[in-house]
């Protein structure tokens, strides 16, 4: 459980103040009451808090993230459109980032510009 996690806490606190509140409510109430205090506390909200936990308290989900290469293209066009790269280093980049033969890092053989720009090219062209 994450500790910035509202619904996880929330049911964890529900989960440990049961028993305190059943007990005092079998000692001052009845063993009735306590009764519904542990079923209403144990076997209704406990399991029910992170299935709708977040509708319950108002939380908006988080949207998925995408995958690191969908990041890394993004983060690339963004630095071409503020001019921090020009378009054929901007090319370059992208060709490295979706080309699937592995590369010198990974135990492959590093690709020439020249190969890397036929590669846009002929992308382009499809």
């Amino acid at each position: 459980m994450r500790h910035n996690d509202p619904v996880g806490l929330t049911t964890a606190l529900v989960a440990v103040l049961t028993l305190p509140l059943g007990l005092l409510t079998g000692l001052f109430v009845s063993l009735q009451a306590a009764v519904a205090v542990f079923v209403v506390g144990w076997l209704l909200l406990v399991p029910l808090l992170p299935i709708v936990g977040n509708e319950i308290l108002g939380i908006d989900e988080p949207e998925l993230a995408f995958s690191e290469p969908a990041d890394s293209l993004d983060r690339l066009k963004q630095q071409y459109v503020d001019g921090e790269l020009d378009e054929d280093e901007f090319d370059r980049k992208v060709a490295r980032l979706v080309d699937p033969t592995p590369g010198p890092e990974r135990g492959g053989r590093a690709r020439s510009d020249d190969e890397i720009d036929s590669d846009i090219t002929e992308r382009a062209l499809e």
